[in-house]
């Protein structure tokens, strides 16, 4: 029991996901198959969930004398259902028209989108794969507690020069927001990273001012971040935090992003057929889509098939 207990307390969360999703992605890959491996991909990485959690109830000293009525996760995958729920839902979601479409429209996801996906996540490093599957929400209309400014780690006490230089100045992100529609409100503004792209997306009630203060736009040239007032300086310090670390708390060499995502400005217009609005939609992970339930609903299942795992010292 102790070897076992050792591994799940020192599991490293994001190398264990990105394990997950590269073997996930990169069997998908290999195969044919279409609906029919992305169900049985479903069903597998739940498994793989409910075995891990599973073993840590069973050869936990502290979890095995737990109440049964209680979902334990390791300590060091807290994040770990999270993820499974949010890949089944961005990356194994079987394809359906888009709500409110006619039912000759073009399904989502599409084949492209669903290739390019599988494409990074089977080459997602640590720091990047929890970001294909939940994408970072940021509310960025009202930036306070220093947010979107520099900051500058002080060094307390000496420490040596390889320690000092793994300090470096970042900008501070503001809090961030659950990725579910009930979360998105009509009259401010978001910053969203889904892995790929960064989106600024404009709540249709947005007051003209802010909307005029952070953005700025052109016939011909579209919409992008204004550079012109303090508050669209802020929000282009963000995204820079954003572009060059995949580390939304600090920045360092061990850090640092290496893929440059491209700025796209989302004005909502309140509309399921809009492509745009649409688009943002995908990205609300927390709610039920495509025949994924929710969350919530989501644990219930999985404690009620690790109970029947752990009740029948069952792992396989």
């Amino acid at each position: 029991r102790d070897h076992e207990e050792d591994v799940l307390r020192s599991t490293d969360f994001a190398s264990t996901i990105s394990l997950i999703a590269r073997r996930t992605a990169g069997s998908l890959r290999k195969s044919a198959d279409g609906e029919t491996t992305l169900s049985s991909a479903r069903v597998e990485l739940v498994d793989q969930l409910c075995n891990i959690l599973a073993c840590y109830r069973l050869k936990s000293g502290e979890a095995f004398s737990a109440p049964p009525a209680q979902l334990l996760l390791p300590s060091k995958l807290q994040l770990l259902p999270l993820f499974v729920s949010c890949y089944n839902k961005n990356l194994l979601r079987a394809s359906v028209p888009t709500k409110g479409a006619s039912r000759s429209s073009i399904p989502t996801p599409s084949a492209d989108e669903r290739a390019y996906k599988f494409f990074l996540s089977s080459a997602a490093i640590p720091g990047c794969s929890m970001l294909l599957a939940h994408p970072n929400i940021f509310a960025v209309d009202s930036l306070d507690n220093g947010a979107g400014e520099w900051v500058v780690p002080t060094l307390a006490g000496v420490r040596s020069e390889m320690e000092q230089s793994s300090y470096h100045a970042h900008i501070q992100l503001p809090q961030s927001v659950n990725p579910s529609i009930a979360c998105l409100k009509d009259h401010k503004v978001y910053l969203i990273d889904d892995g790929i792209t960064l989106y600024c997306y404009v709540g249709r009630d947005v007051p003209a001012e802010l909307r005029t203060e952070l953005i700025e736009s052109d016939v011909d040239r579209g919409c992008w971040i204004s550079s012109s007032s303090d508050a669209g300086n802020s929000l282009q310090r963000l995204v820079w935090q954003l572009r060059t670390f995949t580390n939304v708390s600090g920045g360092s060499e061990s850090t640092v992003r290496p893929t440059y995502p491209s700025t796209i400005v989302v004005i909502s217009h309140g509309s399921h057929r809009d492509p745009f609005d649409n688009t943002i939609m995908k990205l609300m992970v927390d709610d039920s889509m495509g025949g994924e339930r929710d969350y919530s609903d989501f644990l219930v299942g999985v404690h009620k098939s690790v109970r029947k795992l752990v009740d029948n010292r069952v792992i396989r």
